[in-house]
C-alpha cells in the first residue's frame, strides 16, 4: 500500500474517531462542569458563551495520536523515528495545555499556568525535540530555492521558532472554528508538500490531522458546542511545527501560517503600544486581531471565512512556487 493511500485511510479513521470521541466525551465535560471562563473584556458575543465546555481538544488528540501510532505497523521502518518524534512532541505540548486548562477550571478563572511557566515547559519540549532529531543544521529558504547552514545557531533559532508558532496557534483560538479551520487548510498544504518531496511522516501526520480537524469542526464550528482550550490549541501548534519541520522547509510556515503569525504580531504591537504610551494608546480595539474585527462589527463566521481565504491563497501560492 502506498503512503498516500495509508494517509487517506488515516484521515477517514481519524475523522470517525474524532466524531465518536466528541459524542462520548461532550456529555462528560458538561457533567463535570468543565466550563470555559470568559474574560469580561471580550466582545459581547463571547460573553454569551459563558458555560460552554472547554478541553475539547481531547476529541481530536486521542484519534490523531492513535492513528499515527497505528500507522507505525504499516510504514517503512526508516520513517518510524520521524512519526514517533511528531507524536511525542505534539502530545507533550498538548499535556502542557491540559495542565493549563485544569488550573483554570480548578480556580474558576481565565488564568491557568503563569506565562513564564508555560513558556518554560514549551522550551524544554522544543529543545529536546531539536537536539534529538537534528542531523542537519541547514535552513531552506522558500521561493529562492537556497539553503543556509546556520551551524550552532540553528538550535536556539529552531527552539525560538517552535515556541513562537505554538503560541501563535494558541492565540488564534478565540473565535468559533477559527484555529481549527486554519489548521485544517495548513495541514492540506503540507500534504501537498509531502507528495512533492515524498515524505511518509509528513503525509501521514498532515492527513490524519485533517481528519481530526474535520471531525472537531462538527462540535467547534459556530455556534461552538465546545472549545478546544489550550489542550487542543497547544497540540495543534505542536503538530503545525512538526509538519513544518518535516516538510524540510520550516520557514514556509511564515507564509502558509500567516494568520497565526499576524495574530501573534497583533498582540505584540498592542502590548508594546499600550506600554510605551503608558496605557493611553492602543493600535487595535482589542488583540488578538480577530477580537478587533469582532469589536468592529464582524460576525464570527465572516472572520473564519476571511482567515480561511487568506490561508488557502497563500497555501496555493506556496505549493506552486516554494
Amino acid at each position: 500500500m502506498q503512503t498516500w493511500q495509508l494517509s487517506v485511510i488515516g484521515l477517514i479513521i481519524s475523522y470517525i474517531l474524532t466524531l465518536s470521541c466528541g459524542a462520548l466525551l461532550l456529555p462528560v465535560l458538561k457533567k463535570k462542569k468543565c466550563e470555559q471562563p470568559i474574560l469580561e473584556a471580550l466582545p459581547p458575543e463571547q460573553l454569551r458563551k459563558q458555560g460552554t465546555p472547554t478541553m475539547g481538544g481531547v476529541f481530536f488528540i486521542i484519534p490523531v495520536v492513535l492513528c499515527l501510532l497505528a500507522s507505525l505497523f504499516f510504514i517503512d521502518p526508516s520513517s518510524i523515528k520521524d512519526v514517533l518524534a511528531i507524536v511525542i512532541t505534539s502530545f507533550l505540548f498538548g499535556i502542557i495545555g491540559i495542565r493549563d486548562d485544569y488550573k483554570k477550571l480548578k480556580k474558576r478563572q481565565n488564568e491557568g499556568l503563569k506565562a513564564y511557566q508555560k513558556l518554560f515547559y514549551q522550551v524544554i519540549v522544543a529543545t529536546a525535540f531539536v537536539v534529538i532529531t537534528t542531523n542537519n543544521t541547514s535552513l531552506y529558504i522558500p521561493f529562492v530555492h537556497a539553503a543556509i547552514d546556520l551551524g550552532w545557531a540553528y538550535y536556539p533559532l529552531m527552539v525560538i521558532g517552535i515556541c513562537a508558532v505554538v503560541n501563535a496557534v494558541n492565540l488564534t483560538d478565540g473565535v468559533d472554528g477559527l484555529a481549527t479551520t486554519v489548521t485544517l487548510i495548513v495541514s492540506i498544504f503540507f500534504f501537498g508538500i509531502s507528495l512533492k518531496f515524498a515524505s511518509d511522516a509528513l503525509s501521514l501526520s498532515s492527513l490524519i490531522m485533517v481528519g481530526g480537524c474535520l471531525g472537531f469542526l462538527a462540535f467547534n464550528a459556530y455556534p461552538a458546542k465546545v472549545f478546544m482550550g489550550d489542550t487542543g490549541s497547544l497540540f495543534l501548534g505542536g503538530m503545525v511545527c512538526m509538519m513544518a519541520k518535516y516538510s524540510q522547509m520550516s520557514l514556509i510556515i511564515i507564509i502558509v501560517g500567516f494568520v497565526y503569525i499576524f495574530e501573534m504580531i497583533s498582540v505584540i504591537l498592542q502590548v508594546g503600544s499600550y506600554k510605551f504610551s503608558h496605557g493611553k494608546k492602543k493600535i487595535f480595539k482589542m488583540a488578538p486581531f480577530h477580537h478587533h474585527l469582532e469589536k468592529s462589527g464582524w460576525k464570527e463566521t465572516h472572520i473564519v471565512l476571511l482567515a480561511a481565504g487568506i490561508t488557502l491563497l497563500l497555501g496555493a501560492v506556496s505549493l506552486l512556487f516554494a
